[in-house]
């Protein structure tokens, strides 16, 4: 019985850190970059797209395939990049609770 009550306390204590863990993905704010800097993106810890920025000198309708093909490109470098964070914080978790990674 002692036992299932270490369990359930292990359980609550992976929950909060679970939620800690979260606020901080959730504040993150991960930038990738192309065009030379004229195409950024920022993306948070939670793989959500938090902003788009486009140099005003980029926006000319011959360069819409390069814009495109740019914006794919900065997205995917972002959700990578975001990626590696979630889951760099939830190896941090796992290993404050002396669970198997």
């Amino acid at each position: 019985m002692a036992n299932m009550f270490g369990q359930m306390g292990e359980m609550l204590k992976l929950q909060r850190e679970a939620k800690k863990i979260q606020k901080q993905l959730r504040s993150m704010e991960i930038e990738s970059v192309s065009g030379g800097g004229k195409i950024k993106v920022v993306v948070n810890g939670e793989i959500q797209m938090q902003k788009i920025d486009i140099a005003e000198e980029v926006l000319k309708p011959e360069n819409k395939k390069e814009i495109e093909e740019s914006l794919i490109e900065t997205i995917n470098a972002g959700v990578k990049k975001a990626q590696g964070e979630a889951a760099e914080a939830s190896k941090e978790m796992l290993g404050k609770l002396n669970l198997p990674m």
